[in-house]
């Protein structure tokens, strides 16, 4: 049996709605279909290889966390939407 955590805003006292649920980096990572944690920080924040001089940039639709407490989170919703543009671009 999974339990689902639903995070609460503190400035309206107002609950997300299901879909908007914040999912954790492992979560996330899951989501992606088990990618990395370098992976998903590439996605995030593109990655320069010194040594090949070679830059990757970040990629542009990726959605962009919402950090609590120095943690990345993600709404449920946006990663939806990323997977399911990425799929259609496929």
């Amino acid at each position: 049996m999974t339990s689902t955590v639903l995070l609460v805003d503190a400035s309206t006292h107002a609950a997300f709605a299901p879909s908007d649920i914040l999912v954790n980096s492992k979560a996330a990572r899951t989501m992606l279909g088990n990618i990395s944690h370098a992976t998903l920080h590439c996605w995030q924040h593109g990655l320069h290889h010194r040594t090949r001089n070679k830059i990757i940039p970040p990629l542009a639709d990726f959605p962009a966390p919402v950090m609590i407490s120095g943690r990345r989170y993600w709404r449920r919703s946006d990663l939806e939407k990323f997977i399911s543009g990425r799929a259609k671009a496929a």
